[in-house]
């Protein structure tokens, strides 16, 4: 059975998230220390750290001071693009900081700060054509991000005299497909989806998959995605909505696959219409039901799918269908 990854519609479940989303900064108050140093991240008395605790983590060797030079114009003409889109107004003024992403997949993960706070993100991938854009996102709880991902160990009770050191990776196969894994916690590898901190099912199989191809992760959408994103030709936001409360995903039949022209023209299109995407992601092992409320359609990157994920996640349109369907009432 598939593991569901977003708040189920019962009183006991919807009190103790909310009992967790509240928690207190003073909650972690005068931690007990807890060592990392192995992985891609570092605990350390209590913190999660960047790797190192660099301004750049991908200037740790000299092909990481190449293609931080390499990705620097592409991640200033997507920042310049997007700012002046609405709820990407902060990111005119953002500092960003990139981390690497998995061994073998060159992809990094660019997150975005703006007045003490993160804004956004943006995940590239090398290829030979330069550096693909692979998905890109807004709010306060970007991708991979580090804030998440302490909160996420520290509700846990894993940041303790009783675990003093773990092994923490991030690992990004494809657009949407992103988590955090960690050894050294318990037995066995806890994952945490890399966007929301929420526990995955064990995914080993599934890490072997992706380690097997990795490389690959830019075929899993359209090859027009660019190093830059030319002109936003079309653009929608739709209101937002909680499809728990809009089950048509449960019992419902998916729209029929369209390219995007033709979905574009769809349901997607009217403000009264609620469409859910709903993903089947990492293998089949945890199942997504998102509410979809627009697009970006680039003249050289092509569509982006908006979905709402603890903030808007931009993904691409083919990479979204080859992961998921839509439903709509």
């Amino acid at each position: 059975m598939a593991h569901w990854t977003r708040r189920m519609a019962s009183a006991v479940l919807l009190g103790s998230l909310l009992a967790v989303w509240s928690l207190a900064p003073s909650a972690l108050a005068e931690p007990p220390v807890a060592e990392v140093t192995a992985g891609q991240a570092t605990v350390q008395n209590g913190q999660v750290l960047a790797l190192g605790n660099t301004p750049d983590s991908t200037r740790q060797s000299p092909e990481g001071e190449a293609a931080a030079s390499g990705m620097t114009p592409v991640i200033r003409s997507w920042v310049d693009a997007l700012a002046g889109e609405p709820g990407f107004e902060s990111w005119s003024a953002a500092s960003w900081t990139v981390y690497p992403l998995g061994p073998g997949t060159h992809s990094w993960v660019v997150l975005l700060q703006a007045d003490a706070q993160e804004v956004g993100y943006l995940v590239l991938t090398a290829d030979g054509d330069g550096y693909r854009l692979q998905e890109y996102g807004q709010g306060e709880y970007p991708l991979f991000s580090m804030n998440t991902l302490q909160r996420s160990l520290a509700q846990r009770g894993l940041i303790s005299e009783s675990n003093p050191s773990m092994t923490i990776s991030r690992i990004y196969a494809a657009p949407l497909q992103g988590v955090w894994r960690i050894e050294g916690a318990a037995d066995e590898p806890l994952y945490l989806d890399a966007k929301t901190g929420e526990e995955l099912p064990p995914l080993d199989n599934w890490v072997q998959e992706q380690k097997a191809g990795a490389g690959q992760a830019s075929s899993a959408y359209n090859r027009s995605a660019a190093e830059q994103p030319g002109s936003l030709k079309h653009t929608l936001i739709k209101m937002s909505f909680d499809p728990f409360l809009k089950p048509v995903w449960l019992k419902g039949s998916p729209q029929p696959e369209l390219d995007f022209t033709a979905w574009k023209a769809g349901p997607i299109s009217s403000e009264e219409t609620p469409v859910t995407y709903l993903g089947k992601w990492y293998g089949g092992k945890a199942l997504y039901p998102l509410a979809a409320t627009g697009f970006h359609e680039w003249s050289h990157a092509g569509p982006f799918l908006r979905l709402e994920h603890e903030g808007a996640r931009y993904v691409p349109y083919a990479a979204a269908v080859k992961l998921g369907r839509f439903f709509t009432p």
